[in-house]
């Protein structure tokens, strides 16, 4: 499930964990960006991920509409964040329908140790220049 901020301004992420606001209520202003960001803790080492995530991860976000910018972050030897950035909703809930049933529940699903920790927003500033 992807979580968003909806557009009144309000902080709705409980009640659309809790199902009372589906997500395909969201309608999508003119959002510059938008971030998912995954806490994960993986039953092996971080670092051993690395190269499937370069060679084959990030290409294959990077071939999906509105993708804008990967990060794979080593919180320590065990945990790690990932942070994607997208054109906006939208794009962000279609890589998740593509992204997350494929490719992150073949390399990185099988390794995880407990629940994903996932949440997302709008970006409110940012450095990025298109």
């Amino acid at each position: 499930m992807l979580w968003v901020a909806l557009p009144d301004g309000k902080n709705n992420i409980k009640n659309i964990r809790a199902g009372k606001i589906p997500v395909t209520n969201y309608q999508s202003k003119s959002y510059t960006m938008f971030a998912v960001v995954n806490h994960l803790q993986f039953s092996k080492p971080v670092d051993e991920f690395k190269d499937i995530v370069q060679n084959n991860g990030m290409p294959f976000l990077a071939s999906h509409a509105g993708f804008i910018d990967f990060h794979f972050v080593k919180v320590d030897e065990y945990n790690a964040i990932v942070l994607i950035i997208w054109e906006g909703a939208a794009a962000a809930l279609a890589g998740a329908k593509s992204f997350g049933p494929s490719w992150f529940a073949t390399h990185f699903k099988p390794y995880l140790v407990g629940a994903e920790n996932r949440s997302a927003g709008e970006v409110l500033a940012s450095t990025y220049k298109k």
